[in-house]
C-alpha cells in the first residue's frame, strides 16, 4: 500500500463484510486512519469474532466495544495514538 499523507487520512473506516476480509484488510484500515481514528467492522458471525479481535489487537487497535444482534457482531476499534 502506498503511504498516505497524514492530512489525507480518515477519522473513520467502516467495513461490513466477511470476517476473513476484515482480518485481511485490518492493516490497510490502520494505514488509512489518523491516530485515534475509529474502525467499525461488522457482518461478523459469532464463530469468527475472535479472529477479528485477534487481528485488530495484533494491528495495535484498542477494542472499544462489541455489539451483537443474534448471530451478527459489530466491533468498534480505535487506532492507538
Amino acid at each position: 500500500m502506498d503511504v498516505i499523507p497524514e492530512d489525507e487520512k480518515a477519522d473513520l473506516v467502516v467495513a461490513n463484510i466477511l470476517a476473513a476480509a476484515i482480518v485481511a484488510l485490518t492493516p490497510a484500515a490502520k494505514a488509512c486512519l489518523k491516530p485515534g481514528g475509529i474502525f467499525i467492522s461488522s457482518g461478523i458471525i459469532t464463530a469468527f469474532v475472535q479472529d477479528v479481535l485477534e487481528a485488530l489487537e495484533a494491528a495495535d487497535f484498542n477494542i472499544k466495544s462489541i455489539h451483537q444482534m443474534g448471530e451478527w457482531h459489530c466491533v468498534v476499534a480505535e487506532k492507538k495514538v
